[in-house]
């Protein structure tokens, strides 16, 4: 995977997501940054280290119609990658890591 450092190099990472169909199998073993997605608007996002999968089964209090998830090795710093979509578009189940540093991105 090429280097991702910029907001725009993130973002450009974020429109090539995959949707999370409803046939789950082969994600058992898929780790990266998924996005919990509620009327077109990003909700929670999380990481995985190891499966996509059962992080987002255990997310079964958010509401949320769309899943999308960017699959990333542990080595490509998932932990940094999630702070900065977090930052990027504050959403509102993620309460912890808002430093608002990229708020006027998401307008």
């Amino acid at each position: 995977m090429k280097e991702v450092s910029t907001i725009k190099d993130y973002m450009d990472l974020y429109k090539k997501a995959k949707n999370l169909k409803y046939d789950h199998s082969g994600l058992q073993d898929k780790n990266g940054i998924y996005f919990l997605i509620k009327k077109n608007k990003i909700v929670y996002i999380g990481m995985s280290k190891w499966s996509i999968k059962k992080r987002v089964e255990q997310h079964y209090n958010k509401d949320y119609d769309i899943v999308k998830y960017i699959e990333l090795n542990y080595k490509d710093n998932i932990k940094l990658a999630e702070y900065v979509y977090i930052n990027i578009f504050n959403p509102i189940y993620n309460k912890q890591n808002k430093n608002y540093e990229y708020q006027q991105l998401n307008k």
